[in-house]
């Protein structure tokens, strides 16, 4: 249950019951019409049918002090079109972005960090290598002696699988920009399963 205080001509809030307020302790066991006198007033809030997807909400408004309990209600508003295009894109750039490759073969690759690390021990595997192997931290903190090939093989299906979720996304970016409506818009899958190609 939410309560508001009353200060002044406004009502701040709206805020959770508590066991302490204004240096009164117990607060939460006092009745309402007790907390009343403080200008505590338990809340309610007009229904409504928000779609964070489709919508805007306003800060609470309307209040209105009816037998000891204030009444108020958002104010919602329709998204543009460019609004809900706008934020779907935002949510397609989040599926990328988890999807993309983070160990493969039991190799770390997800920082930028790792990648480099990689490449920079192909380009002196010669140097480093011994008996045509290197020892390598994996991704489960084991240690294995991997090849050249082994890491050759790790960069080439980690650039596979970063293109196969890029295209995807390149497609979604596409249907998107065609969309003609809001329902369109949402219509658009953000789940990059079941084609997901790290599975």
């Amino acid at each position: 249950m939410l309560y508001v205080v009353k200060k002044g001509n406004r009502f701040e809030g709206p805020y959770a019951m508590r066991s302490r307020w204004n240096g009164v302790r117990a607060w939460h066991t006092l009745s309402d019409e007790k907390r009343a006198e403080y200008g505590w007033y338990r809340l309610e809030i007009e229904p409504n049918s928000y779609d964070a997807l489709r919508h805007h909400r306003s800060s609470l408004t309307g209040f209105d002090l009816v037998d000891g309990v204030v009444k108020a209600k958002y104010i919602i508003t329709d998204k543009t079109l460019f609004e809900v295009k706008r934020d779907h894109r935002e949510r397609l750039k989040e599926s990328r972005d988890e999807n993309l490759p983070t160990v493969i073969n039991n190799v770390q690759v997800s920082r930028l960090e790792d990648r480099e690390n990689i490449k920079g021990t192909l380009d002196s595997f010669e140097v480093l290598a011994t008996d045509g192997k290197i020892k390598w931290v994996m991704a489960d903190n084991s240690i294995a002696e991997l090849t050249k090939e082994d890491l050759e093989e790790v960069t080439t299906q980690y650039a596979t699988l970063k293109a196969q979720v890029f295209n995807w996304y390149s497609d979604k970016c596409t249907e998107l920009e065609n969309a003609e409506n809001v329902d369109d818009v949402l219509a658009i899958s953000t789940d990059l399963a079941p084609e997901n190609p790290q599975e």
